[in-house]
């Protein structure tokens, strides 16, 4: 009979072999965790540095010269600088590139933006221009005076008009079809002063006010064209009044949330098909400065000595930010990666949401905006005579 003792063996030594292959491969597992984890920390620790940073100076990447008016604007779209005076807009980009350029004749220019869609309107004139970020759509011209505009990320614009004792509220597609309208009589009531789209063009809000027998009432009125409106009638799907209480600005934030600015409070409505009251933000006094983003509410009031107060919070009413500043502002808005610059002119300070001052600069001429580019330390620093690509330091 064979001997089976050596078949045995090499089972033993297989075993063997298979248990220091699987502790091999533990080994080389525990420590790409380690490298992993070192990984995480050091990306964390780095972050949380930057986060924390304070910066007083910067270098130039590239500069370029500006030679168009001392009246020309500036808005932030697409990541792109939008420039635009009575006389026609231009889009370029941090190196004065041109993208595209629009002339027109307008009394007083304003701009209203989505994501994907721009529009300017002469304010109290009757000519709308709607823009991508690579050209211009349509050019819409109205029959009565263009009091307000706001426009979704499809190109869908609703217009708000006034003529004589009646307001008019239209809604067109990008190719200019009229999609719906209706008409608001002085003489029974309520009369629109603001009207406010959201990004999908299915909601639509319209804040209205009434002044009868010497009390004044504020009425924001919801509108769906989606199928849950269709089965209510005029498609109203939500109102809300206030006495004693003017809001002379809404804007839709997102499709579901929607912002609306009084003297006494901030009103945040949400609502995927019927709106509802989110939340509510007293202000706790007359402020200097109101202004929102599609995360934040950021209100400044006067400081107690000299300076300002300025408080940041969330869309449910929760303090986030909470800083003071000595710098008697002029202009005080948000940066597109959500951090906020105020600027005298010459003097700019710029705090992230941590309440942290990111940036601070004396500027030997004046600073017309700032634009950031991500959430780095990179920013687009516009001039009187110059635009320039920098990185803070």
């Amino acid at each position: 009979m064979a001997d089976k003792k050596g078949f045995r063996t090499v089972e033993s030594d297989i075993e063997e072999m298979n248990e220091q292959i699987r502790s091999h491969r533990r080994a080389i597992a525990r420590r790409i965790l380690c490298v992993v984890a070192v990984l995480i920390i050091i990306f964390a620790a780095a972050e949380l540095y930057l986060a924390l940073r304070s910066y007083s100076s910067y270098s130039v990447s590239s500069s370029t010269e500006r030679s168009d008016s001392a009246a020309v604007s500036f808005e932030a779209f697409h990541n792109q600088i939008l420039k635009y005076t009575n006389d026609g807009a231009i889009l370029m980009d941090g190196r004065n590139n041109l993208i595209w350029n629009q002339s027109y004749e307008m009394t007083t220019p304003t701009v209203a933006h989505s994501k994907n869609y721009l529009a300017i309107y002469d304010q109290n004139g009757i000519d709308i221009y709607i823009m991508t970020a690579e050209e211009t759509v349509r050019h819409l011209e109205m029959s009565d005076s263009i009091q307000s505009v706001s426009v979704s990320d499809q190109g869908t614009v609703a217009v708000l008009m006034k003529s004589d004792d009646v307001a008019i509220v239209k809604l067109y597609d990008k190719t200019g079809a009229e999609l719906a309208n209706g008409q608001f009589y002085q003489e029974n009531g309520g009369f629109p002063v603001d009207i406010a789209l959201s990004y999908d063009a299915k909601k639509m809000a319209i804040a209205m006010v009434n002044v009868a027998d010497g009390v004044m009432k504020s009425t924001i009125t919801f509108y769906n064209f989606g199928s849950v409106g269709q089965n209510e009638i005029d498609n109203t799907v939500g109102e809300f009044e206030y006495e004693d209480l003017l809001i002379p600005e809404i804007e839709y934030v997102s499709n579901d949330k929607m912002i609306a600015l009084s003297s006494r409070e901030v009103m945040v409505f949400a609502g995927t098909e019927k709106p509802q009251l989110e939340s509510e933000i007293e202000l706790e006094e007359s402020p200097r400065s109101v202004i929102y983003n599609q995360k934040y509410v950021a209100v400044s009031y006067a400081a107690e000595s000299e300076g300002y107060h300025i408080v940041l919070y969330n869309f449910k009413g929760k303090d986030v930010m909470d800083v003071d500043t000595d710098l008697i502002y002029k202009d005080m808005y948000f940066l597109e990666n959500g951090e906020i610059c105020i600027s005298d002119g010459n003097s700019v300070e710029i705090y992230t949401t941590h309440s942290i001052k990111k940036f601070n600069y004396v500027f030997d001429t004046e600073i017309c905006r700032i634009l950031s580019q991500g959430k780095g330390t990179e920013y687009v620093f516009i001039f009187d005579d110059s635009t320039q690509e920098v990185r803070l330091r």
